[in-house]
C-alpha cells in the first residue's frame, strides 16, 4: 500500500509539472517555454516510471573528465562533462571548478584551462525535481611547467684525440614536461642520434667536429648543449738509418 501511494504522489506530481510547464495553466497567455533538455527528461521519466509504474531509481551522479589517469601541466586543459541517472528529472546541475573557471549550470560545461599548478578539488553536483541532491568529485593535480635543462657530461669539455680513437657520450637532463625528445649532432661524422647516451662514437678521420645535444619537451620548449672534439692525423713514427 505504501509503495502504490508514492507511485500515485509521484505520478500526480510529474503531471502537475507537465501541466504547468508543457500544456500551460488557464490563467496563463501564453504557453511557458521549456527547454528541450527538460522536456527530455520529463519524457522519459514518464515514459519508463508513470506509465510502468516503476519505482523511481536512485539519482546518481559521476564525473566524466580527460583529465583522470594523465599528468596536467599549468597553462593546459581538461575536459568536463557529467553522467546522470535515476531519481526524477528535471534536474539542477552545478559544477564548481576551485576558481579554475565561474561555475557551471549546465551538465556538460566542457573545457576548463588550468593556469597555475596546485591541487584542485573539482565537484559535480546534482538536485532532482524532489529535491534530492547528490554529488561527485575528483581532485586534478597541476604541475609546474618547466624548460629543460641538459649538461654533456662525457665529455666533460672540448677534447683532442689522435684517429681512429673513440669517446664515450653521455649526458644529464633536468626539468621539461615529458616525454623528452633528444638529438645528437656529430656535424659530418654520421647521421643524429636520438637518445639520451648515445654510447662510444668513433672518430677515424682527422678534423674538428662540433657535437651538439638537443632536447625538447612536449611542450616544444628546448635546450642545448656543445663540445668540440678535435682529431688530429696520426703521424707515422720516423727514423734515419746511416748506411754502414
Amino acid at each position: 500500500m505504501k509503495a502504490l501511494c508514492v507511485r500515485s504522489l509521484l505520478r500526480i506530481s510529474v503531471l502537475v509539472f507537465l501541466v504547468h510547464l508543457l500544456v500551460g495553466c488557464s490563467q496563463c497567455s501564453e504557453k511557458p517555454e521549456v527547454p528541450v533538455e527538460v522536456e527530455q527528461q520529463v519524457q522519459t521519466y514518464v515514459e519508463t516510471h508513470i506509465e510502468t509504474e516503476a519505482e523511481p531509481e536512485t539519482l546518481s551522479v559521476a564525473i566524466d573528465s580527460s583529465a583522470k589517469g594523465r599528468i596536467i601541466y599549468e597553462g593546459e586543459s581538461a575536459v568536463f562533462s557529467g553522467s546522470v541517472s535515476g531519481g526524477i528529472p528535471p534536474y539542477v546541475y552545478d559544477w564548481d571548478f576551485s576558481g579554475n573557471a565561474p561555475r557551471s549550470g549546465i551538465k556538460d560545461p566542457g573545457e576548463v584551462i588550468f593556469s597555475s599548478a596546485g591541487s584542485y578539488e573539482i565537484l559535480f553536483s546534482v538536485q532532482d525535481s524532489s529535491g534530492i541532491e547528490v554529488r561527485d568529485s575528483t581532485v586534478i593535480e597541476i604541475v609546474k611547467d618547466t624548460s629543460p635543462l641538459v649538461k654533456i657530461v662525457s665529455p666533460g669539455a672540448d677534447t683532442v684525440i689522435p684517429e681512429g680513437l673513440s669517446i664515450a657520450f653521455s649526458a644529464t637532463v633536468s626539468g621539461g614536461n615529458p616525454p623528452l625528445t633528444y638529438e645528437w649532432d656529430f656535424s659530418a661524422l654520421r647521421a643524429p642520434l636520438h637518445k639520451e647516451d648515445p654510447g662510444n662514437i668513433t672518430f677515424p678521420d682527422a678534423g674538428s667536429y662540433p657535437v651538439r645535444l638537443t632536447v625538447r619537451d612536449r611542450d616544444g620548449d628546448e635546450h642545448s648543449a656543445s663540445v668540440s672534439i678535435t682529431v688530429e692525423k696520426n703521424i707515422p713514427n720516423a727514423s734515419i738509418t746511416s748506411p754502414e
